[in-house]
């Protein structure tokens, strides 16, 4: 995603292109083996921020978008991209795209179709811009999710810099999972004191779940807000990607469950016993591969978006 003049557009956007993957392949990725969960923290995002800025403020000409992978593991890569002015226009036929707003303001508009196409060996298309779409403006801790075969593109405000992370998820017009609920494409973060709010009408000691954030059958992104004592739980044929976003706590994987209780799709357990615990605050992320348990702690407020994936590596 990345701006270019109307004139030369095939060539622009396969310099473009080609930029793209360089910063890719030199940036380093929070990547460990499928069986070991990552988590990413705010001072690696930090970092990574800081290094994309370096290379859009030393490209010659400009680079109005750099991305980075934030997470690569199973096949999933969580990029960070950040965008100056428009970037350019995409549709990705056979993935829809979650949209995590991290820093600065700017429109994202869906629909239409994309101007000066441009097919790439992968099959995603890229243009110029795109022409008919709707604007949705948005600010740090909004999200979105783009289905599949629609067009889009992020434009930051003038002078502020856009950062966002995405994630391909991969999905076709059947890949619904028999489900019927209506989309839920966008979450404002504005909404999330409400929905807050609502979750904690539960008692205390019960888990505090289940809110819709996003939706896109089959996939779901959901408000988990975490209770002083939360089940431990192993989901045995999808990985689970978190977002912090708010508080701080506790996030423990690996070791085994105690009192393990197979529920099908998942095995969940009172706890963990020899398991790995690691800090998490606003804005962390993380990923957790299928059949590796673990459970979100706090002595006081910890609020993620969940999101579970379906096993893509061989």
């Amino acid at each position: 995603m990345a701006s270019t003049d109307v004139n030369g557009t095939t060539r622009a956007m396969k310099k473009l292109l080609f930029a793209t993957v360089l910063v890719f392949a030199a940036m380093p990725a929070f990547s460990q083996p499928a069986q070991n969960s990552v988590v990413v923290g705010t001072e690696d995002l930090t970092r990574l921020i800081a290094r994309a800025q370096a290379t859009q403020d030393g490209a010659n000409p400009a680079r109005p978008q750099v991305i980075v992978p934030i997470i690569s593991a199973d096949s999933y890569v969580f990029n960070l991209e950040r965008h100056i002015g428009k970037g350019p226009g995409s549709l990705h036929p056979i993935w829809a795209e979650l949209i995590v707003v991290m820093q600065g303001t700017g429109t994202i508009a869906t629909g239409g179709s994309v101007v000066d196409p441009v097919t790439s060996a992968d099959g995603n298309v890229h243009g110029s811009d795109i022409s008919g779409g709707a604007p949705e403006h948005v600010v740090p801790g909004d999200l979105m999710i783009v289905p599949q075969g629609v067009a889009h593109i992020l434009v930051g405000d003038a002078g502020v810099p856009l950062v966002v992370a995405t994630l391909h998820l991969p999905r076709s017009a059947a890949a619904s999972g028999g489900k019927t609920e209506t989309p839920k494409l966008v979450h404002h973060a504005a909404d999330l004191a409400a929905m807050l709010a609502q979750a904690r009408k539960t008692p205390p000691a019960q888990s505090r779940s289940n809110s819709t954030l996003l939706s896109l059958p089959p996939y779901r992104i959901e408000l988990k807000d975490v209770s002083v004592k939360e089940a431990a739980v192993l989901h045995k044929n999808e990985g689970a990607f978190l977002y912090v976003l708010e508080g701080e706590g506790d996030l423990i994987t690996d070791g085994s469950l105690v009192h393990p209780r197979d529920r099908g799709a998942d095995v969940d357990g009172d706890d963990i016993q020899g398991g790995n615990a690691r800090r998490l605050k606003k804005g962390d992320f993380v990923y957790v591969p299928r059949n590796v348990p673990f459970v979100a702690r706090t002595e006081s407020n910890l609020v993620l978006a969940t999101l579970k994936v379906p096993n893509l590596s061989p």
